[in-house]
């Protein structure tokens, strides 16, 4: 299996660099191994197939069948979208969260990353902070830390610890506890 490197692909996501063979990736680089891939220069996207794998030390670790990138000639990443069997580990502040479904859409003009399933199949999911939660369509805005969750034949499903609850924060700046009580 090849090893081929861009330097930053989100959840976290940014510039197609080229391919090269490698045994180490440090952390301003993402390796992406697959079966094969096709990358169009004209088109400006790259088409990783079969058995792909993004790993960005430190930072996320996604697993999928397939895998487009939209890389306009200016550099970055415009959009990607991850299919079949989407995995993705990452890291926010001191611990270790996962999301998975069956296709992941992230949009570098907004910085969303939507999380879907297969009609009939297993919801989504989003294990963070001690909670898990399923629902048919997982919508995460990256730049505000705000994240969306929608049921549309079903309701979404959210199982958690009540100590969970207590301690989220899910921009990373501390707790949500209110330091101010309520207006009297």
């Amino acid at each position: 299996m090849k090893h081929y490197l861009i330097s930053y692909l989100v959840l976290s996501a940014a510039a197609f660099v080229g391919a090269a063979d490698s045994t180490s990736v440090t952390a301003e680089e993402t390796e992406i191994t697959s079966k094969s891939f096709v990358f169009d220069q004209k088109a400006e996207f790259v088409h990783f197939k079969e058995t792909v794998k993004v790993f960005n030390p430190g930072v996320m670790t996604l697993t999928c069948e397939d895998l487009v990138a939209k890389l306009p000639r200016g550099g970055g990443v415009e959009s990607i979208i991850a299919s079949t069997n989407v995995v993705i580990e990452y890291i926010s502040g001191k611990s270790t969260n996962f999301a998975k479904g069956d296709k992941a859409v992230y949009t570098k003009t907004n910085e969303v990353l939507v999380i879907t399933g297969t009609p009939g199949g297993t919801m989504p999911e989003l294990v963070r902070e001690g909670m898990a939660i399923r629902a048919e369509v997982i919508g995460m805005d990256l730049a505000n830390g705000r994240y969306k969750f929608e049921g549309i034949t079903s309701k979404p499903i959210l199982r958690l610890k009540i100590k969970a609850i207590q301690g989220f924060d899910s921009l990373g700046k501390g707790t949500n506890n209110p330091s101010v009580g309520p207006a009297k």
